[in-house]
């Protein structure tokens, strides 16, 4: 099953970005894989549209939860790069 939102070109670039994971399992429970994070921004229901819901790996992150999955990078910088839903991430 493809993710919402994936533009269909090349069969090869879509079965490449679905097989990376961006998220683990780790002794503090959903975790970064690695050091860089994929995904689409997303209206929250729960929120009321406060803040957004983030889509990584297929899988529904509240905000909440992904700025604890974010804490095990404490005192670290960061990039933040958002792009067009066409274009490729």
């Amino acid at each position: 099953m493809i993710a919402p939102g994936l533009r269909l070109q090349d069969g090869d670039e879509v079965h490449g970005f679905v097989a990376v994971k961006h998220l683990e399992q780790g002794s503090l429970g959903l975790q970064v894989a690695g050091q860089a994070v994929r995904g689409r921004i997303e209206w929250d229901d729960q929120q009321d549209g406060r803040v957004p819901v983030v889509v990584v790996d297929g899988r529904e992150i509240s905000w909440d939860q992904f700025g604890r999955m974010l804490m095990t990078f404490e005192g670290w910088q960061f990039k933040l790069q958002i792009l067009d839903r066409n274009e490729e991430a």
